[in-house]
């Protein structure tokens, strides 16, 4: 038996629902129903499961899951592999996606929010799992165009899109699991809350005076430039930082009162410092903060700047390319955190801040050097970085066995995703060695997936959580019954398992019409037979000579005489219950009348979990009662007693 997890009513909880029916034999294994356990435990040596989200240029909405072997972080003669599977590739927006955001691990472990921004003004929000996949998939694997491995996860879906912009979305920020901020090229970012996507509040940004425009800008007739490029909220989510288009300088917002601060401008000195001429824009195109929040630090087109708490100005940093993506590393035994820098010949560059000195003369700042970098010309990857993404995977056997590791993964314009392991404590190597020439290659390039689209941003994020107790009572639930006292009950009363199909629907919505059209197929199927009949109907006896060898006897071929539709509908917070149920009571109902075949109501509408158990005989106390048996004596006794009306008689 096949089956499928699909939303509950109220799109939080989850349900299975079966259809169940006699006709044409269909050879399907039964499998039982089994929670998922933690594959990234503690003490556990199992794989290493990641998500991985990329936006593209070709509008297309990227989710893969890597199970990394945990060989690949040591020196071993293992010859394990990375193996990486589809889980979801659709068109998500009508352009190109420009950023995403996914949400931070909070109290609810099995599932994080993914939001996506595209030039189409829309903001599309999504939930994801963040369950392992299953260890073996009893499932049929889902065609595929490009060959890979596909592995959809059921509990991966859409919440809708977010239309209060008016432009392009430029920017995208979970600051904690129940606020997400935006920003978009009209100038103003919006704060929305994740229980039910509400505004609460949109801060304006000014739009900039149109002097000083770059020759050659591709603005419109009596537009310039404007929007907001990228913003950064202080740790203590009492200040926010912005840099936007046309502007030579950053804007600071307090967040207690919603309203801008101050304004502070870029100096021309510092502007020729960061390789910023006179011909350049001289606008931030990303800003972020460390850890501590005493340091912040702006990207340039081709270089960046380091500002501390008193927004003066301490060094710059001058990769020889342009900038693409600036992400904080956590930092290790309380020191200050290193910033990666990703650029257009395909390196992560790694900083120390903690070489950071105050400045005496603004016009003469710090250079800082590169401690160490990933990939590049000397690793063989030349091809830029748009955006990549750091996972700390912790040692001692909480996620890893043995020393801990970060994990790099990241995106380039050509549509490969790259993921490098970088172990703890390569900062104290680097720092043994002494002064080098050249800057050090670190990292180790463990696998690299070829997306085939033009990669513009990337997300990932640690597969750790677990199925939740409800998603996993509910699979139970409707596991035992349809493979327990259903098809038991089904057997018992005579009708052979060649003559039992079982078929799955996404939900319980859907069950009407999956009902509907199987009976039509099954009259199809009857009157392709043609003449020749069957010589065993559903509820014959076997005429099987037990003195001969066994033999399969032969599937009836007449359309069905019952069906059973199962399926668990459960309570939530909105009226959408209500509509569910409602309308698949009405739509059985009109089913069994239009074709003549009873149809047996087995979806259980309950309130709460406990009496889903019960009604499933699986409760903790032992007092419940398994209403499979009563679905499928039901169905045999209508199938009987149908049988004799069509020919009229009365059957007792």
């Amino acid at each position: 038996m096949s089956s499928n997890i699909m939303a509950t009513a109220n799109g939080i909880k989850r349900k299975r629902v079966e259809v169940a029916t006699s006709a044409k034999p269909v050879k399907k294994q039964a499998v039982e129903a089994k929670k998922s356990s933690q594959v990234n435990g503690e003490g556990n040596s199992g794989p290493i499961h990641i998500q991985i989200v990329t936006g593209s240029y070709e509008r297309t909405l990227h989710g893969i899951s890597a199970t990394i072997p945990q060989s690949v972080f040591h020196d071993t003669k293992d010859d394990e592999k990375v193996e990486f599977h589809d889980t979801f590739l659709f068109a998500a927006h009508a352009s190109a996606i420009r950023c995403l955001a996914i949400s931070p691990a909070g109290k609810e472990a099995d599932k994080r929010f993914l939001a996506t921004g595209s030039s189409d003004e829309r903001i599309n929000v999504y939930s994801l799992s963040t369950a392992p996949p299953p260890k073996t998939n009893s499932k049929p694997n889902l065609p595929s165009l490009s060959g890979a491995a596909t592995a959809e996860n059921p509990r991966n879906k859409s919440l809708g899109s977010l239309i209060h912009h008016d432009r392009a979305i430029t920017r995208l920020h979970f600051l904690d699991k129940n606020r997400l901020f935006s920003a978009a090229e009209d100038a103003t970012i919006c704060i929305s809350r994740t229980r039910d996507w509400t505004v609460l509040t949109s801060l304006k940004a000014p739009i900039p005076k149109p002097q000083g425009r770059p020759s050659g800008d591709t603005a419109g007739p009596g537009e310039i430039p404007a929007g907001v490029n990228d913003f950064a909220i202080h740790p203590s989510q009492k200040l926010m930082l912005t840099v936007g288009r046309g502007e030579k300088c950053i804007r600071l917002w307090n967040l207690m009162t919603g309203k801008k601060a101050q304004a502070l401008n870029f100096e021309r000195e510092l502007l020729s410092q960061v390789g910023e001429s006179k011909f350049s824009s001289g606008e931030g195109r990303r800003v972020i903060w460390d850890q501590a929040g005493e340091n912040y630090v702006v990207a340039f087109e081709r270089g960046a700047a380091v500002f501390g708490i008193d927004c003066k100005p301490k060094a710059v940093l001058r990769p020889g390319t342009k900038i693409h993506q600036m992400r904080f590393m956590p930092p290790e035994e309380d020191e200050e955190s290193t910033l990666a820098v990703s650029t257009e010949d395909g390196r992560v560059i790694l900083y120390d801040l903690l070489k950071v000195s105050d400045a005496p003369d603004a016009n003469k700042l710090q250079q800082l050097q590169p401690d160490a970098e990933i990939g590049g010309r000397g690793a063989g990857t030349t091809g830029r970085i748009k955006d990549f993404d750091i996972i700390e995977l912790e040692g001692s056997g909480k996620v890893l066995e043995g020393n801990g590791a970060w994990l790099f993964v990241a995106a380039s314009s050509d549509g490969a995703v790259r993921l490098w392991s970088l172990p703890f404590g390569w900062m104290g190597e680097i720092m043994k060695e002494g002064e080098r020439k050249e800057t050090k290659q670190v990292g180790k390039l463990i696998a690299t997936k070829e997306a085939g689209s033009r990669i513009t941003c990337l997300g990932a994020f640690l597969l750790d959580g677990q199925h939740s107790a409800l998603e996993d009572a509910t699979d139970e639930m409707a596991g035992a019954e349809i493979n327990g006292r259903t098809l038991k009950s089904l057997k018992s009363a005579g009708v052979k398992e060649e003559n039992i199909v079982i078929q799955s629907v996404p939900g319980s919505y859907e069950l009407p019409y999956a009902v509907q059209r199987m009976y039509t197929a099954s009259q199809s199927q009857s009157s392709a037979s043609g003449l020749v009949a069957s010589a065993t109907d559903l509820l014959s006896s076997s005429t099987t000579d037990l003195t001969s060898l066994p033999k399969k006897s032969a599937a009836s071929n007449q359309p069905f005489d019952a069906i059973i539709a199962i399926g668990a509908l459960i309570k939530g917070s909105t009226m959408h219950f209500e509509y569910i149920s409602d309308a698949v009571s009405h739509g059985l109902m009109r089913v069994q009348l239009d074709t003549g075949a009873p149809v047996v109501f087995g979806l259980l509408t309950l309130l709460t979990e406990e009496q889903g158990l019960e009604r499933a005989g699986i409760d903790a106390a032992g007092k419940g009662h398994n209403h499979g048996e009563d679905w499928g004596a039901a169905a045999v006794e209508l199938g009987v007693k149908r049988k004799g009306w069509t020919e009229g008689k009365f059957v007792e």
